[in-house]
């Protein structure tokens, strides 16, 4: 839906849900919702919602990782690779990682990101636009081998 308002002659859309995703994966819905939030500039976000269908608990990545820090390390690591891999391959993308402003590169994983399983039951972390990138980038997703996360 679009929500317009009017400030003189000039029209300005606030906010903009582009969709709802529902899935269900290994027991676990999620519903993702994206949108732009628009005023004099835009930005994306994302806002997911996974859920354990048994319990009706709202689940954190904390939660799903069991609160392991090892494991989020792991994962964070992957991250890390994934971004590298991508900014060798296109000189478009680019991360906060690795920079001559290192209070701003992605560091790790926190256990609060958003996430969901896609249809093969892999972990995807997705962070929204400005957290891990510049805007021009908008929100972005990280798909994380089995491999990582079954270790």
């Amino acid at each position: 839906s679009v929500l317009e308002r009017e400030w003189g002659t000039a029209k300005f859309t606030l906010y903009y849900f582009s969709g709802v995703v529902l899935t269900l994966v290994v027991g676990i819905l999620t519903a993702l919702i994206s949108g732009y939030n628009v005023i004099m500039g835009g930005t994306q976000y994302v806002k997911i919602f996974t859920i354990d269908r048994k319990t009706g608990q709202i689940l954190s990545l904390n939660d799903v990782l069991g609160n392991d820090s090892e494991m989020k390390k792991a994962v964070g690591e992957n991250i890390k690779e994934q971004m590298r891999s991508q900014m060798a391959a296109d000189s478009g993308i680019t991360y906060f990682l690795d920079s001559e402003t290192p209070e701003w590169d992605f560091t790790g994983l926190t256990g609060e990101e958003d996430f969901y399983f896609d249809s093969q039951g892999q972990l995807v972390i997705v962070f929204d636009e400005y957290e891990v990138a510049p805007g021009y980038m908008g929100a972005v997703e990280f798909t994380i081998p089995k491999s990582v996360t079954e270790n």
